[in-house]
């Protein structure tokens, strides 16, 4: 779908979002996927085994999604931060 828009000059350029190799495979079927986002930080390295070589052998470009780990690694909270549900 996302090779026809692109063809009929719709999209430059598509991308996916996304941790599942099989995923990725399947969009990047005609090699013209131009980026993919992963969630990475140090405490999520999953995609060093698998995304990251195949995205680098195809040339397709890396985003992350997470870096900082939804702040635990921002040094943003303390052991006594308490959280609270503001929507529900």
């Amino acid at each position: 779908a996302f090779e026809l828009l692109k063809q009929q000059g719709k999209i430059r350029h598509y991308a996916i979002s996304t941790n599942d190799l099989e995923a990725l495979k399947a969009i990047n079927v005609a090699g013209n996927c131009a980026a993919c986002q992963i969630d990475y930080s140090v405490l999520s390295r999953s995609a060093e085994k698998d995304i990251l070589p195949y995205c680098l052998e195809k040339n397709i470009g890396v985003l992350l999604r997470g870096p900082i780990a939804q702040g635990l690694l921002a040094d943003k909270f303390s052991p006594e931060t308490r959280f609270t549900v503001r929507f529900v």
